[in-house]
């Protein structure tokens, strides 16, 4: 009996062993991000938990209406602990772009100057970092 049974397994592992491994087509609808906006903010009051909440709400009503966006990402800092890692921030904002072109008309946009009049007296430091794909 346990030798059919370890012939029935060894058979099936064989089997889908012989599967050959298929990579799944790229979606061609996937826009290729080529440029990165990343900004960090140092709020003003960061330990008053509601300033924090009223900035990112700010900060997710702003990125939640934006149609333009390809590639958007909130976070905050991680848990993480090197010498290089700089986790002074409370939130970073990494948006993609197809193009500078793209990042030109976000950076114009009614609802980026919008953001920033309700949001400007939460943050006490601004930080930008602006990239190309090489």
């Amino acid at each position: 009996m346990q030798r059919r049974s370890f012939i029935k397994k060894a058979a099936l592992l064989a089997s889908l062993a012989s599967i050959p491994f298929v990579k799944p087509k790229a979606n061609n609808n996937v826009k290729k991000i080529t440029f990165r906006h990343v900004v960090y903010f140092w709020l003003n009051n960061p330990e008053d938990a509601s300033e924090k909440r009223q900035f990112l709400n700010n900060l997710k009503e702003f990125i939640g209406q934006m149609e333009n966006i390809p590639d958007a990402h909130i976070g905050t800092p991680a848990d993480t602990n090197r010498e290089v890692i700089d986790s002074s921030y409370q939130y970073c904002l990494n948006l993609g772009f197809t193009n500078k072109a793209e990042h030109d008309v976000y950076q114009e946009h009614a609802l980026h100057k919008k953001f920033i009049e309700k949001s400007a007296h939460l943050w006490k430091r601004v930080l930008v970092y602006d990239s190309v794909s090489v």
